[in-house]
């Protein structure tokens, strides 16, 4: 059978309408995975939930998802489906959409803020929204986008959990293309950028996941806690557990070590980097290997004197983005492979517009870090995760290697349960 292109494939059927009750699962867990009492366990990694906005576009019309009282609000009438220009020229032909908006409210930081910080006069606390205002509006927006990716994340894994097919889409990011899609979907608030379209399907009769399915809905029911604070950062990792959790950025595996849940674009605008006491190292997903870039102990400058004497990390791994539009292009195996010929040459476009390709890259970043998280609460493996100061990013850059334009966003240090330090005879 010919798939279209841009379609979700032979293994899907687009045309069936999603279960209501589903649909807010996904939504619910795209602002944190959830235990089966309904309690978060993975939430974002920012913590601030009023970044993003999550609509559902379907044949009936458009809905805005309120996470607090999980329920959907209908904000434009009629088949909007038909009229949204990209998936017309992609020949997206799914029913049910949902939507990622990115939401950079300062207003909704501050009240964020307001709820959070508790027992400071009113003085003081009107002096920590002042600075914050002054000097973090670039931060919020690299935040709404690294929430975009972790909500997208959970939405993806989730929806496999249900055996839902799913094809991320990035949005163009400038202003013509963004008051054109709001215009079109009824979407009213000012600050909101409609950024990733999720389209949804079910697999076909007989189509099956295998053991990956398990896998996901294993997570869910273990309801692990995601960030102990009683395990020990100073024994070395198991090799195998070390490149799995650098392997997984790329895709949730399987079992048998297989990229089986893709994170929707290619790694291409992400670079992962391992950190010890005797070395730095890149990874490289093509061989699934570590490849030293530099020897010594710089623990202490990428991380603070403070930070590695407080708890004493011995692992880390680095996320770092890639923002230059020359390296990504050069690349041979972008986005081949996964997706369609006109899928293949709308990102190429996408790209060339510098706003987009810092979009998708931070994007990435959250995809990575969320899946990365995930695979160490399954090794019961604890961890912690430090975002890098804007300021300091291209000092670590320096000392990483990274290209021009490339930056360090998060620093994740990584511990185990076992604080005699005994596991694996190969140990990193």
């Amino acid at each position: 059978m010919k798939k279209d292109a841009g379609s979700l494939g032979h293994r899907s059927d687009t045309s069936k309408k999603m279960d209501g009750e589903s649909l807010l699962d996904l939504l619910w867990g795209g602002n944190g995975l959830v235990k089966n009492e309904g309690a978060r366990t993975f939430t974002h990694p920012v913590n601030f939930t009023t970044l993003i906005d999550l609509y559902i576009l379907n044949t009936q019309g458009v809905f805005h998802y309120n996470f607090k009282k999980n329920k959907l609000k209908k904000i434009k009438s009629g088949n909007v489906l038909s009229k949204l220009k990209v998936t017309r020229k992609l020949r997206y032909k799914a029913n049910t959409y949902i939507l990622i908006s990115l939401s950079p409210s300062m207003k909704r930081v501050v009240k964020a803020i307001r709820k959070k910080i508790k027992n400071v006069s009113e003085e003081n606390l009107g002096k920590i929204i002042k600075d914050y205002k002054d000097r973090r509006q670039n931060e919020i927006n690299e935040s709404a986008l690294i929430e975009a990716g972790t909500a997208a994340k959970n939405i993806m894994l989730l929806a496999s959990a249900y055996n839902m097919i799913h094809t991320p889409l990035s949005l163009k990011q400038d202003r013509s293309t963004i008051r054109s899609i709001k215009k079109q979907l009824g979407i009213k608030k000012k600050r909101n950028k409609p950024f990733i379209l999720i389209p949804l399907g079910v697999h076909k009769k007989g189509s099956k996941s295998g053991d990956y399915i398990s896998y996901i809905q294993g997570l869910f029911k273990q309801g692990k806690n995601s960030r102990p604070g009683d395990f020990d950062f100073k024994s070395a990792l198991k090799y195998d557990q070390l490149i799995k959790l650098l392997w997984v950025a790329n895709g949730a595996i399987k079992s048998k070590g297989i990229s089986s849940h893709p994170s929707g674009f290619p790694n291409s605008f992400i670079e992962l980097y391992y950190v010890n006491e005797k070395k730095i190292q890149s990874y490289d997903p093509r061989t699934n290997s570590l490849k030293t870039i530099k020897f010594g102990d710089f623990r202490k400058r990428i991380m603070g004197k403070n930070r590695i004497n407080k708890i004493k990390i011995r692992n880390a791994i680095i996320i770092a983005r890639k923002s230059n539009t020359k390296d990504i292009r050069k690349q041979k195996r972008l986005f081949r492979g996964r997706h369609s010929k006109k899928i293949i040459k709308y990102y190429k476009r996408l790209i060339k517009n510098q706003k987009s390709l810092n979009a998708l890259s931070l994007f990435q970043v959250g995809v990575a870090l969320q899946t990365i998280r995930l695979l160490a609460t399954d090794y019961d493996l604890a961890y912690q995760y430090f975002i890098v100061p804007r300021s300091k990013r291209s000092r670590l850059a320096q000392d990483l290697f990274l290209k021009k334009g490339d930056r360090p966003i998060f620093i994740i240090p990584i511990g185990k349960k076992d604080s005699a330090g005994k596991g694996s005879k190969k140990n990193t």
